[in-house]
Parts: structure tokens; C-alpha cells; sequence
């Protein structure tokens, strides 16, 4: 819990960083972070097209590491978690979706979640410091984003969020950029 209070102090006097790259490099780092419990849990992990960007690489996937391991841990018991993250590259931002088949989030909890330490169920809750999607909003919103849950189809939650972007699609890489 000390390790997650300190991140989410030093995100109140840490800029944003960004750097033009692939996004899909941010996924795969967190999927490598995240790798025994993905292979433990037998956990479906799908992407469609991530775009290249202007993006702080490492928040990125701090925050693609914090909602995928929130979307196994509060996955249903007898069902295999299955996760799709998505973006949808507009003129001045990126649109991310991570959606799973998890429990879901009640319609009237879905803003509460995003408060220090606050946790739905937390007598038979997996462990956790109820930390986590704070330091997503706050990660996000130090970048200049918005972030918010709905409801997925047919059952599951769709945590989105949005992220600036200056820079966006096919261009070409050049200089100290981090390659595709």
C-alpha cells in the first residue's frame, strides 16, 4: 500500500513526458508486466489497431498494467477473462477502450471507483489497496485527459479514457523516437 500511495503522490509533481511512438509498445510492456498472472489465469488478451502517437510511453502503460490486472482480478470465478483494448485516433486525441468480461461496475458506483482506496466489495474482494483506478484518473488527467467506465456487452466493464494527441497515425518515425 506504501508503494501505491508513493506512485500516486509523485503523479501530482510528475509532467507528462511524451515522446512520438507506437502505442502498442505501452500494451506489450504491460502485458510482459503482467505475464504470470495472464499465463496463471489462462487470460484471453486482444488489441485492435494501436495507432503511433505522441505519448509518455511509460504512463501509457502504467495504466494499460493497472485496468488489464483489474480486469482479471475481478473476473467471474468459472469464467476465463478476456480483455480487448482498443483506441480510436481522432483529430486531437486518442479514444482507449479496455473492455473485459469481468462482474461489471454498478451504474451508480462507476465514478466512486475512482476514489483513494475505495473498493466495491471489500470483504470478499481480492486483495488490493483500492488504489489503482486513482492512479489511472490521475495519470490520465495529468495528461490532459478524461477517463470514465460503461457497461460492456453482454456483461463486463468498458473502462475508457482519452489522451492529447498532436501526433497520430502512419507518420513516419525519426530521431529519438521509439520505433514501431
Amino acid at each position: 500500500m506504501l508503494a501505491d500511495m508513493q506512485v500516486h503522490m509523485a503523479l501530482s509533481h510528475s509532467p507528462w513526458n511524451p515522446k512520438r511512438c507506437a502505442t502498442k509498445i505501452a500494451l506489450n510492456k504491460a502485458l510482459q508486466r503482467l505475464a504470470r498472472k495472464i499465463r496463471e489465469s489462462g487470460a484471453v488478451i486482444d488489441h485492435g489497431e494501436l495507432p503511433t502517437a505522441r505519448v509518455d510511453l511509460e504512463r501509457l502503460s502504467d495504466i494499460f498494467t493497472a485496468l488489464i490486472d483489474n480486469s482479471m482480478t475481478f473476473s467471474h470465478k468459472a469464467t476465463i477473462p478476456s480483455v480487448r483494448v482498443t483506441c480510436e485516433a481522432k483529430t486531437d486525441q486518442l479514444v482507449f477502450r479496455v473492455e473485459d468480461n469481468g462482474v461489471g461496475i454498478a451504474e451508480d458506483m462507476r465514478e466512486r471507483v475512482f476514489g483513494v482506496f475505495e473498493r466495491l466489495h471489500p470483504q470478499d474482494a481480492p486483495s488490493g489497496t483500492g488504489i489503482g483506478l486513482a492512479v489511472v484518473r490521475k495519470i490520465i488527467e495529468s495528461a490532459g485527459g478524461r477517463v470514465w467506465i460503461e457497461a460492456a456487452s453482454p456483461r463486463g466493464t468498458r473502462v475508457c479514457f482519452t489522451i492529447p494527441s498532436h501526433l497520430s497515425g502512419k507518420q513516419k518515425l525519426t530521431g529519438d523516437e521509439t520505433p514501431i
